[in-house]
């Protein structure tokens, strides 16, 4: 099966997309599955993340960490 990526080429499959996050596949697989990654779209079995999206994800996540809070 051909791969499949936006025009501008930055549709991410799983590793490749735990490898840009900094996360294992694992993880980032469980996130999928359970709730609370990022978006994702899927391509019969195919997962691919775009990267608009896994950047989003991940601001979001560091604004609620509780290393940004002032005491």
């Amino acid at each position: 099966m051909p791969r499949r990526k936006t025009p501008d080429g930055s549709a991410m499959n799983t590793n490749e997309a735990a490898r840009f996050l900094g996360l294992s596949t694992s993880t980032l697989e469980k996130q999928r599955v359970y709730g609370g990654g990022p978006q994702h779209l899927k391509y019969s079995k195919a997962v691919r993340y775009l990267k608009e999206d896994l950047v989003a994800w991940r601001e979001r996540g560091r604004s609620g960490s509780p290393d940004d809070t002032d005491i």
